[in-house]
């Protein structure tokens, strides 16, 4: 969570510089780096119960 505020805040500038609003890439970057994310969760719990 921390990371991804960290991105947003770093991507749009904010509180540093002139304020970027997020763009499409920097939406699919975040979407890319949860969805890797949760699936590697998901995966280690799998093989935890097994």
């Amino acid at each position: 969570m921390l990371i991804t505020v960290a991105a947003c805040i770093g991507s749009t500038g904010l509180g540093y510089a002139d304020y970027r609003p997020l763009r499409n890439f920097d939406y699919f970057g975040l979407g890319v780096a949860w969805l890797v994310f949760v699936a590697n969760l998901i995966r280690d719990q799998r093989s935890v119960s097994a």
